[in-house]
């Protein structure tokens, strides 16, 4: 039988390679303690959220919907008809917290009130009102398709700053024609403008629009489909408010005139209280008209909307802000100024109503006498209120604390924002760049080197990033080999340390006994075959197990330095056998070690006899 086939026979017989015997249980611990320093490495080194919150920087953190908190933003809560708390600013402090934005003409006449939009409401609800065209995209922008009338007007231009951050919504005068600004812009059927993320305090906005005029006699009244939302009364609709309707009204002509007389009627019975509390089982609308008369913007607003459907004359409400203060040629929006009106469909497009209560008074939202800042001063407020608002929200956004290197890039970094989910991203156009709506040459270059320098910036952080990542990974993968090499080398010290605070003494007395059966048990098959010899590294690993096994019970170990020779010699001395059987079963051992040649079959089952002559004699 050849060499090949003898040592095959052996390995496939018996598994001589086994290890000292565990219990599942700790094999299974020793792999859960092994994976997860693995795991934590790579958690902590691939930028795991949990991990890395408070001192990574990766490109992008801290804006939009990566934000860890969220930024509070200024905004109109709709058309609930809740009571309203409004206290007038006393002092130049609370007007710049308060401040939502300035509206400057750029050109054409100052008007002496001005009307900005926000969105519109033409469906009526159970509870109040709401709007289903302000959440549909409409890229025929029907606010923007003008009349032969309208055309004939003159366009004007201006610029909006914003002192806030303000919800996804831009403010602006109707008609609009043009925008510029630094969000990407979608044109709603309602008429109103959705941004692809909130404004930020400090941004600015050109646009070109045509003034939206009030509702005159003279104005004829547009043609609208039974089935419009404009003319809609549900679920109002019912015989004592079609009586009112027409009552109000029985003496004017019809279209204009009539929107008017409504307008008289609830301006002359109705009374003007901003905190007042309806009953809730009943309709807001329903309950001013038939019981109260008493309410707020919204409720003469809305009111007017049912009874001019109720003439068929198609109508809507308008919500926004209003004003009428300002300084060097800028108006002063303030959140105490939002407002609700209604607008009336006329062939030249909306015409504003804005019933104006003879009965009640609102408080004034400024009171008089606080100075409003000059130009200059606006200026500098606004910048300052710029990188307050950036260090403050992007520090946070991205997990660190503020640091004095930190603030001095916010200014030309891209400010804090958050992305807006109710409008798909493919509806949104770019906007123009500032300079071009309302014209300034040095705008445009301005705009022009901080979109550079914005490029610049990014993509150095991407660059960094990549670099960052792949000296990470690099650092992952040395720590994980390192700790595989250091887990192999020491794995059976591992497993006894395991074993030894998991299964106490007992268990390890038990798995020591258990490795000792087996070693024993494995010799014997071994002598029951024939015609085969063992390769040296068989017999080295046999000795090496057959000295553990010494060593554990504590009943002649081998010592460091002794040689296999010497170390049967002296077993054979302490339990009283033959020295030969000794020198015979170390013939075996030092022929593979140290002669290079391989042990016969005899020398082979003498050293095997041996082993096993040991094991007996211990017991």
């Amino acid at each position: 039988m050849n060499e090949d086939y003898q040592q095959d026979h052996v390995v496939e017989g018996i598994n001589i390679d086994d290890k000292p015997g565990v219990t599942d249980k700790v094999l299974l611990l020793a792999a859960l303690l092994i994976s997860l320093p693995i795991y934590l490495v790579l958690l902590l080194f691939m930028d795991d959220p949990d991990l890395t919150r408070y001192y990574s920087r990766s490109p992008g953190a801290g804006q939009g919907a990566a934000a860890s908190r969220r930024i509070p933003v200024k905004g109109l809560a709709g058309m609930q008809f809740s009571p309203q708390q409004r206290t007038p600013i006393t002092s130049e402090d609370e007007l710049i917290k308060e401040l939502v934005c300035t509206f400057e003409p750029r050109s054409g006449s100052s008007p002496g009130l001005v009307y900005l939009r926000s969105a519109t409401f033409e469906r009526f609800t159970d509870t109040g009102m709401e709007s289903w065209f302000g959440r549909v995209p409409d890229k025929n922008w029907p606010e923007f398709a003008f009349t032969e009338t309208s055309s004939l007007q003159q366009s004007q231009t201006a610029d909006i700053n914003f002192f806030c951050n303000y919800e996804e919504r831009l403010l602006h005068v109707p008609v609009l024609k043009n925008l510029a600004g630094p969000l990407k812009f979608c044109a709603m059927r309602d008429g109103s403008i959705a941004l692809e993320k909130t404004i930020a305090v400090g941004d600015e906005f050109e646009i070109e629009y045509l003034p939206q005029l009030t509702l005159a006699p003279s104005d004829v009244i547009a043609e609208a489909s039974a089935d419009s939302p404009y003319l809609s009364t549900s679920p109002l609709m019912g015989a004592e408010l079609l009586e009112i309707s027409g009552r109000v009204a029985q003496d004017a002509q019809p279209g204009a005139p009539t929107v008017l007389a409504i307008a008289d009627f609830l301006g002359s019975h109705g009374e003007y209280k901003a905190d007042y509390v309806m009953n809730r089982g009943e309709h807001p609308v329903r309950h001013f008209l038939l019981n109260s008369m008493t309410g707020h913007c919204q409720h003469f607003a809305s009111s007017l909307v049912l009874l001019c459907r109720m003439r068929g004359i198609p109508a809507r409400v308008a919500g926004g802000y209003v004003t009428d203060k300002k300084r060097d040629n800028r108006f002063f929006v303030t959140s105490g100024m939002a407002h609700a009106w209604a607008e009336i469909l006329t062939t030249g497009g909306w015409k504003i109503v804005d019933v104006q209560p003879q009965r009640g008074e609102a408080e004034p939202a400024i009171t008089p006498g606080v100075p409003l800042p000059q130009k200059a001063s606006l200026d500098a407020i606004k910048e300052r209120l710029k990188q307050e608002n950036a260090q403050r929200y992007s520090s946070q956004n991205n997990g660190s604390d503020n640091t004095d290197d930190t603030h001095e890039s916010f200014a030309s970094d891209e400010p804090p924002r958050m992305t807006q989910t109710k409008v798909s991203s493919g509806n949104f156009d770019q906007a123009q760049t500032p300079g071009t709506v309302v014209k300034d040459r040095a705008r445009v270059e301005k705009h022009q080197r901080e979109e550079a320098e914005k490029l610049f910036k990014k993509q150095t952080a991407e660059y960094g990033y990549l670099i960052k990542a792949a000296v990470k990974t690099v650092l992952a993968l040395f720590c994980i080999i390192a700790f595989c090499w250091l887990a192999v080398k020491k794995f059976e010290q591992l497993l006894k340390w395991l074993q030894k605070i998991f299964f106490g003494a007992a268990a390890e007395e038990k798995t020591e006994q258990q490795n000792q059966e087996e070693f024993r048990q494995n010799i014997e098959k071994m002598l029951t075959m024939s015609d085969f010899v063992l390769a040296g590294s068989d017999v080295i690993r046999l000795f090496n197990s057959f000295t553990e096994i010494m060593a554990d019970r504590g009943v002649l170990p081998r010592s460091e330095h002794e040689t296999p020779g010497e170390y049967f010699d002296r077993i054979c001395l302490e339990l009283n056998f033959r020295p030969a059987d000794g020198q015979a079963a170390a013939r075996c051992f030092e022929a593979e070690l140290y002669g290079g040649h391989k042990a016969g079959v005899d020398d082979t089952k003498k050293f095997l006899q041996f082993l096993q002559h040991v094991l007996t004699r211990l017991g």
